[in-house]
């Protein structure tokens, strides 16, 4: 039989959010607990799936200003990696991004004789 996981309050959640950088392990050692009954309270409620989401994006926020200032020094991995990501509708990067939306309909036809076997 399993634990019973704790559940913290949500004010308490929501404080545990806070600066995290929508990391759930941060969001675990403030709460003091671990990683599983961290994630099962920050999905608990509405308010702090949203505070997570937030912190999430915020955490990427950082990082990827730290990424265009290491690319506006020159640093070539940097503006590669950029490229590669966030240029990719441009065509750059390996694979092509596919604009489904701008596809036409095309029917494929087989056709298949039997009468020449």
């Amino acid at each position: 039989m399993g634990r019973k996981k704790k559940s913290y309050k949500k004010a308490d959640i929501l404080e545990a959010i806070k600066g995290s950088g929508g990391i759930v392990t941060t969001v675990a050692l403030t709460l003091n607990c671990d990683w599983h009954t961290a994630k099962s309270n920050i999905e608990r409620y509405k308010e702090t799936r949203e505070a997570f989401s937030g912190e999430t994006e915020t955490g990427l926020d950082l990082v990827e200003g730290k990424a265009y200032a290491q690319a506006k020094n020159g640093d070539g991995s940097m503006i590669r990696f950029i490229l590669a990501t966030k240029g990719r509708k441009r065509g750059y990067g390996e694979k092509p991004v596919i604009d489904e939306s701008a596809a036409e309909d095309t029917e494929l036809r087989i056709i298949i004789d039997d009468d020449k076997q």
